[in-house]
């Protein structure tokens, strides 16, 4: 029998693929010709994908962290919104193909996966005594706020591609 540390493990990795499944198959709905347009501040949905990837990459890293006791690196960039984190993951990130950008996007929420489900699910919700501001950081907590923070990105990108449902490019000769 599984103890309800494996369930609740299991439960938000799935909750984690299936989301970012989710906000692929949306992506891949916004026409070519406006995927450069901005629907979130001055973001763009390939803006938001080389988001997602950094934040993959960024968890991954900070897994190891937490078990150790540390307080994960990115934390140093700590403020309202995460925006120069945020800005910094899409410079590094960032593609023009959305094909390219959407394996990258997979493969590095692969690699994250990959490493949590070698964690014991007793270390998800495990204090290991890390502390930003008062605030005890813990692995599922990390996950969780990507999680929150990819679902409202999701909403953001079905609405933009409900948006442009039916808009072709502008032809030229009329």
């Amino acid at each position: 029998m599984s103890s309800l540390a494996e369930i609740k493990k299991k439960a938000l990795l799935a909750e984690i693929v299936s989301t970012r499944q989710d906000i692929l198959a949306a992506a891949a709905e916004i026409p070519a010709v406006l995927r450069f347009e901005s629907f979130v501040g001055h973001w763009n949905v390939m803006d938001l994908l080389a988001h997602m990837t950094g934040w993959d990459n960024a968890n991954r890293q900070a897994v190891d962290a937490v078990r150790s006791g540390q307080l994960p690196a990115f934390y140093q960039y700590a403020e309202r919104n995460w925006v120069t984190f945020n800005d910094k993951l899409v410079a590094e990130y960032r593609s023009n193909d959305l094909d390219a950008l959407s394996a990258g996007v997979r493969e590095t929420q692969r690699q994250l996966v990959a490493v949590l489900e070698a964690v014991p699910a007793d270390d998800f919700d495990r204090d290991f005594k890390v502390r930003f501001r008062k605030y005890k950081v813990t692995i599922s907590r990390l996950l969780r706020a990507e999680l929150q923070d990819e679902k409202q990105h999701l909403t953001q990108i079905k609405r933009a591609a409900a948006l442009t449902r039916g808009v072709k490019p502008m032809d030229a000769n009329p």
